[in-house]
């Protein structure tokens, strides 16, 4: 077998992924965005097999951002295809052990199936995947959901709004300091008008990231956008912790569906959370996908 790029295998990866996996179809500029142009892409364990002309193999691995002290311990396994032509040779396998090898060679603690930075999965989404992988080492970690809703609650509320200045953006990145750091890293290339601030008395206390086709980049809430002809993301999102308590989250949730909608989106997914009971109550009734975050963290 030889080796080519993933962007010069990129038409024959997607045509037989599409193929395969047609609920979750992937798209080219998801693949530019999350992999062609990522900084975290590991070269020595990212790149395309062929047999002659046929494509056998895809593998993206990613270390973690040096700036998320937690992350940059771990490597991500962010794409792992065989074609089914392939399977059942043990390419899979020795793409796997190829993985383990370099993130010991970086002194990386562990690995993880998807939900690297600029994810195309926040984990694996077949049981098929998942056995694959218990096999090579890895254990269940976690599972999250993405959420969807085809219907939005028309009134509005005067304390939610867009964004309206870089200024704005500001105080929304200064609220993202009490989440994750990855909330940081997703809001730190949005436009402003991508995004959904809560105020009270003058002050932003609330905000979400909306995105539709449109936007500038695609969050991991649009990974599979050409699902729907008219499909938006929703997050990340939060609520200042000193006023959470009080239902803000179900009215930010609301009035950012509601203004998605009014931008032309005939359903708005939620991605990768575990609070599905919180969604619902905010009208994302429908379970769209389910992921399963495995880790291996023996003796690299």
């Amino acid at each position: 077998m030889h080796k080519k790029t993933i962007p010069e295998a990129g038409s024959d990866f997607l045509k037989l992924w599409n193929e395969e996996f047609n609920k979750y179809p992937l798209s080219e500029r998801i693949l530019i965005e999350r992999v062609y142009a990522s900084p975290d892409l590991i070269e020595e364990a990212s790149f395309a097999l062929y047999r002659g002309s046929e494509l056998a193999a895809v593998l993206a691995s990613k270390k973690g951002p040096e700036f998320d002290e937690r992350a940059r311990e771990a490597c991500f396994i962010s794409l792992l295809y065989v074609n089914p032509e392939f399977r059942g040779q043990g390419l899979g396998s020795r793409l796997t052990e190829l993985v383990k090898e370099e993130a010991k060679k970086r002194n990386l603690k562990y690995i993880l199936t998807g939900c690297d930075y600029d994810n195309l999965f926040s984990g694996v989404f077949t049981e098929e995947a998942r056995s694959f992988f218990e096999k090579q080492g890895f254990f269940m970690y976690e599972k999250n959901y993405n959420l969807l809703t085809r219907t939005y609650n028309p009134v509005a509320d005067e304390r939610v709004r867009i964004c309206a200045s870089e200024a704005e953006k500001e105080h929304v990145s200064a609220l993202c300091g009490h989440f994750h750091r990855r909330w940081q890293h997703e809001l730190k290339d949005v436009d402003y008008g991508d995004l959904v601030v809560l105020e009270e008395e003058g002050k932003i206390i609330g905000f979400a990231r909306i995105a539709d086709s449109s936007s500038k980049k695609l969050p991991n809430s649009m990974t599979f956008h050409s699902r729907h002809e008219n499909f938006g993301g929703l997050g990340p999102l939060g609520i200042d912790p000193a006023q959470q308590g009080r239902g803000l989250g179900k009215v930010l949730v609301e009035n950012a569906v509601r203004l998605l909608f009014l931008r032309g989106a005939d359903a708005v997914l939620v991605d990768w959370t575990d609070k599905t009971e919180f969604y619902r109550k905010c009208g994302f009734e429908e379970i769209a996908d389910e992921f399963s975050v495995l880790v291996f963290s023996k003796s690299l």
